[in-house]
């Protein structure tokens, strides 16, 4: 964090906080969050969603809050941003809270940081409290006298009117974007989820198990013939696919859990080091690799082998966990399953 402004400057001292929340206070979007909560725990409310958001994203967001059960206490915090905040307000200084998440959990967060804010305000009554709305509102109580703390290039139209910000996220490219004429006070940098962020949050390491698929391959001599390496490959790459996919899809279920837990609150998605709609959007990525299969003609690469050879790797995985000796059967099973699956692919079947 780099502060601009001086410690003695009285006039800043006037001027009001106003803090987002999505991406801001909180590393997370709470659209987002509920989305998840609510289609990952009850998926047949998806049918609902469209319906909803026809009517309005203020009330997309009211019907997933109230049927989400989403905890705020988990969600995760930027520790640096809160920590000036409360600097911020011990010095004097009005904090406000103002978002376009929800009014409900809006109000939640704030009793998260107790003491910390001095008004809320949320969406609600069907009235989205983004962008213009959001400057109307605060200007209703402070005029243009504000200094606004967000992440995004949306917020530039109240960075216009208020001439004064606080930077979070990607600070270079939204000073770029900034008038000559608005003072940054602070900036608050986090990085974007890099390469090594997605090969842990796709389990890569995790690969290793599926190279017994090679395993028939080299007992049988056949490792010299060229097309019967293309198909152990080529299995080997859609199983992997589908794992990481699985991987990615089991830690959007166990979000709370793993922000609860000691070691995995860390995990990229968890932790916000990887927005939710990234995951959610690379799910369907990965699994397309094996659709393609399936078009190209080879079908033996597809989703009901590898499907079949999942649960047999979460098997021995969960074997594993437990130290059960179960986990020598399962194995046993994965090289079967590996054997029949490369009998199929050369149609000995």
């Amino acid at each position: 964090m780099i502060s601009r402004m001086g410690d003695g400057d009285s006039s800043q001292l006037e001027r009001p906080l106003v803090v987002d929340v999505d991406r801001t206070l909180l590393r997370t979007d709470i659209l987002f969050e509920t989305f998840v909560q609510v289609v990952f725990r009850r998926p047949w409310l998806i049918v609902l969603v469209p319906i909803w958001l026809l009517q309005g994203k203020a009330k997309l967001k009211c019907e997933l809050a109230r049927r989400s059960g989403l905890s705020i206490d988990t969600l995760p915090a930027n520790l640096s941003l809160v920590e000036w905040l409360w600097g911020e307000k011990k010095r004097g200084r009005p904090v406000v809270l103002a978002s376009a998440a929800d009014s409900m959990l809006v109000e939640q967060v704030s009793r998260r940081f107790s003491g910390l804010f001095d008004a809320v305000s949320g969406s609600r009554d069907g009235v989205n409290l983004s962008r213009q709305r959001k400057l109307d509102k605060i200007r209703q109580a402070y005029g243009d006298h504000f200094t606004y703390v967000a992440d995004g290039y949306h917020d530039l139209v109240l960075w216009r009117a208020c001439r004064s910000a606080v930077l979070v996220g990607e600070v270079d490219r939204l000073r770029a974007k900034l008038p000559s004429d608005v003072h940054v006070e602070a900036v608050f940098p986090t990085e974007r989820a890099g390469i090594r962020d997605w090969l842990r949050a796709v389990r890569l390491h995790q690969w290793a198990k599926n190279l017994l698929i090679f395993v028939p391959l080299l007992l049988s001599g056949n490792y010299l013939v060229w097309i019967e390496n293309v198909y152990s490959i080529g299995a080997f790459v859609s199983f992997s696919l589908l794992a990481s996919a699985f991987y990615l899809f089991n830690d959007l279920m166990d979000l709370n859990a793993d922000r609860a837990h000691a070691k995995k609150h860390n995990r990229p998605l968890a932790s916000g080091k990887i927005p939710l709609i990234e995951g959610l959007v690379a799910i369907p990525i990965l699994v397309g690799r094996l659709t393609c299969c399936c078009f190209l003609g080879r079908p033996q690469f597809g989703l009901p082998p590898c499907g079949s050879r999942l649960r047999c790797v979460d098997g021995a995985v969960f074997a594993m966990d437990q130290k059960s000796r179960r986990s020598r059967f399962v194995f046993a099973r994965i090289f079967i399953h590996d054997a029949n699956h490369r009998r199929h692919c050369r149609g000995q079947y």
